[in-house]
């Protein structure tokens, strides 16, 4: 009866490793990156270089980034995000006044148009 038991187990066991290990074999080779044989990339990449102009290097960006370390100018910074915000507030001020300006004008036009209705 032990033995039966233990096969049993055994074999079940057995079982449910061979499924597993068939499972993620056909995840692995269903997840394996097909590439594109005319230029190397991955079929969901593509060069970098030509969408940001062809002059983009990840190396001259870090090295520029560490010939301008201690160079950066915070207040100057500061400076000018703060007369960019200025300008930004007053442009949004002045649209403001024309919709308003222009919502009051239409408003005039109705009255005047339902008054000269009222008269006829």
């Amino acid at each position: 009866m032990m033995r039966n038991l233990t096969r049993i187990i055994l074999s079940l066991t057995l079982g449910l490793t061979m499924t597993l290990v068939n499972a993620l074999s056909s995840f692995a080779q269903s997840s394996t990156p097909s590439t594109d044989n005319n230029t190397g990339y991955q079929t969901n990449e593509q060069d970098s270089s030509s969408t940001l102009g062809g002059s983009f290097e990840p190396f001259d960006l870090i090295h520029n980034m560490n010939l301008n370390r201690g160079n950066f100018d915070v207040e100057a910074s500061n400076n000018h995000i703060n007369q960019e915000a200025n300008d930004f507030k007053a442009i949004q001020q002045q649209r403001l006044l024309e919709m308003l300006h222009q919502n009051n004008n239409s408003s005039e036009t109705n009255t005047v148009e339902e008054t000269q209705e009222t008269e006829i």
